[in-house]
């Protein structure tokens, strides 16, 4: 039997335990709920920033999300969009704990989907049709992630919380 949608009843697209049974609809309407709410809570775009866009589904949210007046630039941008991803955070947090390896992110790049998992992400771009490639990340962390990932579905959520308070209470 197929699962239905827990907001509207129809046949639900998503099948993981940390994603919660959408239909395509409503999962669709959820990412990009949760990327306006990070944008705005984080303040991570302000009003007349000129923004450098490197991909198409970057883009896509840029356009569909952001309300107030930004410039899409190829020169002399204020910030960068990139492609990084929950994923890319725990991953990029664990390689430097466990590795000491450098984390990826530069001071003027906005994340815009932080908060997203690779998988939210690559079922997005299929739905709409945008290209998505995950970011490489450390095999032997990936390889780590997997496995604690199969056995405890939740951890990469509780990984970047204990990140983000390890950062709020080292500044």
């Amino acid at each position: 039997m197929a699962k239905k949608c827990s907001k509207c009843e129809n046949k639900s697209i998503t099948n993981r335990p940390y994603l919660r049974q959408l239909c395509e609809s409503c999962f669709l309407k959820a990412i990009e709920k949760k990327i306006r709410k990070y944008i705005r809570i984080k303040k991570k775009i302000n009003k007349n920033d000129r923004l450098l866009v490197k991909d198409k589904l970057s883009l896509y949210f840029v356009k569909r999300i952001i309300s107030m007046p930004i410039k899409i630039v190829k020169i002399k941008p204020d910030k960068t969009v990139n492609l990084y991803t929950l994923d890319d955070k725990v991953s990029d947090f664990l390689a430097g704990f466990m590795l000491k390896e450098k984390i990826r992110i530069k001071k003027n790049e906005i994340s815009l989907f932080e908060t997203i998992t690779d998988e939210e992400l690559r079922i997005f771009s299929k739905i709409k049709k945008l290209d998505f490639k995950p970011n490489k990340k450390n095999k032997s962390i990936h390889n780590f992630l997997d496995k604690l990932y199969k056995r405890y579905p939740e951890a990469r959520f509780s990984i970047v919380k204990s990140c983000d308070e390890i950062k709020r209470y080292g500044k």
